[in-house]
């Protein structure tokens, strides 16, 4: 069975090697709801960096969010996502909520403000639900809490469709917690490793498709007699929102006053995606550039 780009034999053997190698360092493995993406590299990119940069790195603790994909996941009735999450539950330590949200009865309350959150994504299939409205959580935790329900009401679907019951071994169901903690323990390296924000987002300079036309180097202001239709694609408003900002940083990239602070970039993502838009310093003497 095949949905277009989706396949129910996955393989990794067509990824970049830097794409794999940051998920399995990342995640842990290479496991089948990404797999599902690999023949088409640039849709796994944006699987990834979903899935990355909403759960697996900011201030929201990993155990919270994973807390999330349980709960969407057999919310969604994919069984799969739960058993897998309750094995990431248990990489961080997390044993006793892992069992608890694995078997959908709680033998233990649960933390309050686990709990809180825990109903905030129960009710996410639930539009009038007053607590979406009010949620349980600040408004600078919204983007990864909010990313990682979205991302398993994605991913959920997809790995109903294609993929097996449960990533664990067949076992009598009595040992299917026992499984679960001691898969944990393969994925605890990966999932208590630090992690820096944004990494993710540097394979966007990786050539991950087919090859592609790339855009004409410019030093100065963007054409104004390009045509409408290239105008009018985001890339071409990203190039030139970037080329805008590198001039006014007199084409100094790093620092307290540089483009990629005045961006919100890290230097290195900013110099990928200037490498990928095809943006060029000018040379010394066209203007005056400060250091990058």
């Amino acid at each position: 069975m095949a949905i277009t780009y989706l396949h129910t034999q996955p393989t990794g053997a067509q990824l970049p090697p830097s794409l794999a190698a940051q998920i399995r360092r990342e995640f842990g493995a290479l496991v089948e709801p990404f797999l599902l993406h690999a023949p088409v590299p640039d849709l796994l990119a944006g699987v990834w960096m979903a899935c990355r940069e909403s759960e697996l790195v900011g201030r929201v603790p990993r155990a919270t969010k994973e807390a999330i994909a349980v709960t969407v996941s057999r919310l969604n009735q994919c069984s799969y996502c739960v058993d897998a999450h309750a094995v990431m539950l248990h990489a961080l330590h997390s044993h006793t909520t892992a069992e608890d949200l694995r078997i959908g009865r709680p033998a233990r309350p649960l933390p309050p403000a686990l709990r809180e959150v825990v109903a905030w994504a129960t009710a996410t299939r639930t539009p009038t639900a007053p607590i979406l409205r009010a949620p349980p959580f600040p408004a600078r935790d919204a983007p990864e809490i909010i990313g990682t329900a979205i991302f398993y009401h994605y991913i959920n679907r997809m790995v109903s469709v294609l993929l097996s019951h449960s990533p664990l071994p067949p076992v009598p169901g009595p040992l299917t917690g026992a499984a679960a903690r001691l898969a944990g323990w393969w994925f605890a390296g990966a999932a208590q490793r630090p992690k820096a924000p944004g990494a993710s987002l540097e394979l966007e300079a990786i050539q991950l498709g087919p090859v592609r036309r790339p855009a004409p180097a410019l030093d100065g202001p963007t054409r104004a007699n390009g045509s409408a239709a290239e105008d009018d694609t985001l890339q071409a408003r990203e190039r030139a929102h970037i080329l805008q900002v590198c001039q006014a940083a007199g084409w100094k990239i790093k620092g307290p006053d540089g483009a990629a602070r005045r961006l919100g970039l890290n230097p290195g993502t900013l110099y990928a995606r200037m490498k990928k838009l095809g943006i060029r310093r000018p040379a010394v003497g066209e203007c005056g550039a400060g250091e990058g």
